[in-house]
């Protein structure tokens, strides 16, 4: 270990499994080194010493936000790190479970890592960059949502309409899960939206989208033209105006 920590000089050390480890025996001395080179480094839970950064639970996710950093890590293999020729094709996640994952672990200030496995000869197959496009795809009207956001703390989820948030300095993401039905937006949360603020989806015609409450719920009125033209999730971006 400290070959791979002073010979290659690695900012990050990820290890697996856990267990007895020296780890706490030169973790010491490989924070001081860093911090006098001017370095930041950093290491995973699982290296069997009693320092760490942040949280690696596997296959799952959490049910709330975390203050402490985590990361939720998985395969496009729902059973394998690397390529399982075991493995049936339609096991393979697809696009819209990659998109999903990734907005529900974010909005619980998590992130993602993502195992794809090449085969023997390095080939990654069309099970594997396929979901992995869809989400780029999906990311590249989206992701205003997901990257430099963080957590909301009132609540991760509205469970009642399959919503999840994030929120930056000037603007608040309420992500649909599920196709907004009748294409209409509906959420029981004290989401912070005022008169005079905004609301466009993401991906969509760039159109004003008109809001209301109706008692306890904000209602956006969205059509179902304009949900149509995005797939897999549907992100709002509440623009902040007032």
């Amino acid at each position: 270990m400290e070959t791979l920590l002073y010979d290659y000089e690695v900012d990050a050390i990820w290890c697996d499994i856990g267990g007895p480890s020296p780890f706490d025996e030169i973790a010491a001395g490989w924070y001081n080194w860093a911090k006098q080179s001017g370095r930041q480094v950093n290491n995973n839970n699982r290296c069997g010493g009693n320092y760490s950064d942040f949280n690696t639970p596997e296959y799952f996710t959490l049910n709330s936000y975390q203050v402490r950093k985590w990361e939720s890590n998985s395969g496009l293999d729902p059973h394998s790190y690397g390529y399982n020729s075991g493995t049936a094709l339609d096991k393979y996640m697809k696009g819209v479970d990659v998109i999903k994952q990734l907005v529900d672990i974010v909005s619980k200030g998590g992130n993602y890592l993502l195992d794809v496995g090449p085969t023997a000869t390095g080939q990654i197959i069309p099970e594997m960059t396929t979901p992995l496009l869809q989400a780029g795809q999906w990311l590249s009207h989206s992701g205003a949502a997901i990257y430099s956001t963080r957590y909301w703390s009132v609540g991760p989820a509205d469970t009642t309409y399959n919503l999840r948030f994030t929120t930056t300095p000037d603007a608040f993401y309420v992500i649909a899960l599920s196709r907004p039905e009748g294409g209409v937006l509906r959420t029981r949360m004290r989401i912070p939206i005022l008169e005079g603020d905004e609301v466009r989806l993401l991906g969509g015609s760039g159109k004003m989208l008109e809001w209301t409450r109706e008692g306890e719920e904000v209602v956006v009125q969205v059509g179902e033209d304009e949900v149509g033209l995005v797939e897999y999730a549907w992100a709002f971006k509440v623009e902040y105006k007032s």
